[in-house]
């Protein structure tokens, strides 16, 4: 995060050029409307609700306010897709390479531990990958006949308990004559899995049926279609999924995004008409002008969804969502005319958003309606090409850490964003003969502060703050508080302050 002085310290910052229009930039600052490390911060009336536009402009460093801890190459293709973590492993989908398993135990020297590929003598479009419950489904979307199967495959189930020795435990076949609802999962794009209840599900969004196709598969043995959500209109297709809770939120390009509520889907028996009214009740659809809904991420509460537009100039939308039969856009984040957003993912207070040439953006959305860029880190520094084979691509939030982001040629990156630390109270006591120092982390719980020449302070959950008391011989003149995060300040014992 930002200072006014830092800021104008470094026009990069700021955003249209080295040169620096500082002036608007101080007027902004003053005003407390400046929510950027670069780019430009206004409101618009937009159907009667205030709106925050931020407009970024072109990346003049190939980083701000990020570490690069690792980057692991994949492979010299363009095949690395969307990944996902689960404890100390990423699951890389490498389309026609099938999935990469990577020990991020050491996030500054990952380690692949095998690339996993279904058919090594055909031909697979592994697109999406998620982990539950010890078990990896590879997601399918290539529609072509499993060579060893002699069948279609709509996603590969493995037992993963270890890693690296994956175990296929069933597949989702869609040719296969004697479960007729089998089809349904065919050609799947990307795909997500909750528990409902104490049941688990896998909801797919298939390129056969546009629709997001839901499978009850508690047992990944035993597999049961449960469910469909239909398109909200003819002619729309389900993109990305994400669940929270009993919710359901779907992309559908050009028409928006919806909410279907799931708190009934375990007692769908998944007999009677697909093509009739959808299983599961829709709370809400919004479709906007200029819709291409990409990647879609709610947060923690479920009052805010962020959304994705993928197009050159595309953008991060921020809409409230609690009330899902009025849908409200609080917010935006446009990118520049020859970038465009992938995908997003929430956790926290922050999104994360790859960013396809920019590479990886992190955003501050602990105000909905007042989003701020926190740091970002450009995986391919070169002038964009508009290209949709280069840069940022998968991308999952490492709480107030970073970000795991995998980039189409680049393979996989582990980016943190860099700590801010204030010290809030560094004081001498003569007679115990210590010092007591409290600071702050903008990336707490995860950093590690020290305090330079004395000890490591101690997380306080309660109130946010580090803590540590050192035993000293005499009174020190100043103390210095670094992070694992990198960042640091310092404070004197004698009342004055020195960063």
């Amino acid at each position: 995060m930002l200072d006014p002085a830092r800021a104008e310290r470094h026009p990069i910052m700021m955003g249209d050029s080295f040169e620096g229009r500082w002036s608007p930039a101080r007027r902004l600052f003053r005003k407390g409307n400046l929510k950027l490390m670069h780019g430009k911060t206004c409101s618009l009336l937009r159907a009667g609700a205030l709106l925050t536009l931020i407009t970024l402009s072109p990346l003049f460093a190939q980083q701000e306010n990020t570490i690069l801890r690792s980057q692991l190459v994949l492979g010299n293709d363009d095949e690395t897709a969307e990944l996902c973590i689960d404890g100390s492993i990423a699951y890389v989908a490498r389309g026609a390479f099938g999935v990469d398993i990577v020990d991020i135990s050491n996030p500054l020297a990952p380690q692949k531990l095998l690339s996993l590929n279904p058919d090594p003598g055909g031909t697979v479009e592994i697109h999406d990958v998620q982990v539950h419950g010890g078990h990896l489904y590879a997601i399918d979307q290539s529609g072509v006949v499993d060579s060893n199967l002699g069948n279609f495959v709509g996603a590969y189930i493995y037992d993963v308990s270890t890693p690296a020795v994956p175990v296929l435990v069933n597949t989702l076949l869609w040719g296969d004559l004697n479960t007729p609802w089998s089809w349904r999962g065919a050609m799947s794009h990307n795909a997500t899995l909750a528990d409902i209840g104490s049941q688990t599900f896998l909801f797919v969004s298939s390129l056969i049926t546009s629709g997001v196709e839901i499978f009850d598969v508690t047992d990944p043995q035993n597999i049961a279609w449960r469910a469909v959500v239909n398109p909200p209109i003819l002619g729309a297709g389900a993109h990305d999924v994400s669940v929270r809770g009993t919710t359901l939120y779907t992309t559908w390009l050009q028409h928006g995004f919806t909410l279907h509520d799931l708190s009934a889907l375990p007692t769908l028996s998944g007999i009677g008409d697909p093509y009739g009214p959808q299983s599961v009740p829709q709370l809400g659809w919004h479709s906007y002008s200029g819709a291409y809904t990409h990647g879609i991420s709610p947060t923690a509460n479920g009052s805010h969804v962020c959304t994705t537009d993928r197009y050159n100039g595309g953008r991060l939308r921020i809409f409230d969502v609690q009330s899902p039969s009025s849908i409200t856009q609080v917010a935006e984040v446009v990118g520049s005319a020859s970038t465009f957003p992938n995908n997003v993912d929430v956790e926290g207070d922050r999104a994360c958003v790859s960013w396809f040439e920019d590479g990886l953006r992190i955003i501050d959305i602990a105000d909905p309606a007042q989003p701020r860029m926190l740091g970002w880190y450009d995986t391919t520094p070169a002038a964009p090409s508009g290209n949709r084979a280069e840069g940022g691509f998968g991308v999952v939030a490492n709480g107030s850490i970073g970000a795991y982001l995998t980039d189409c040629t680049g393979g996989l990156f582990v980016i943190d964003i860099q700590d801010e630390v204030t010290i809030t109270s560094a004081t001498y006591k003569k007679r115990n003969g210590e010092i007591t120092i409290v600071a702050k982390s903008t990336a707490s719980p995860g950093a590690v502060l020290t305090a330079v020449g004395h000890g490591v302070l101690t997380y306080q959950p309660g109130s946010n703050e580090y803590r540590g008391v050192f035993a000293v011989p005499s009174k020190p003149g100043s103390v210095t508080v670094t992070s694992s995060l990198g960042g640091e300040d310092t404070a004197s014992f004698g009342g004055g302050r020195n960063r």
